[in-house]
């Protein structure tokens, strides 16, 4: 139990890192390119959350000859 609570802090933990970066890259006005296609994203995982992290911030998505990309 207390290890699965350990596990769980620090998920979340390197989350908020990965969205402190998703945010400055943000702030800077980056675009951002996955390597596969999202829609086939498992949910609750790093990608999926980045790629909601993105369209809450006004970024969609754009498929150009199978490069996913993530712009504003």
């Amino acid at each position: 139990m207390r290890q699965a609570l350990v596990l769980k802090h620090i998920t979340e933990e390197m989350w908020k890192a990965n969205e402190k970066y998703l945010d400055n890259r943000i702030q800077a006005g980056s675009d951002f390119e996955f390597t596969s296609n999202p829609a086939k994203l498992v949910p609750k995982s790093y990608g999926y959350r980045e790629l909601q992290h993105l369209r809450e911030n006004s970024y969609h998505l754009v498929n150009e000859n199978e490069t996913w990309r993530m712009i504003q």
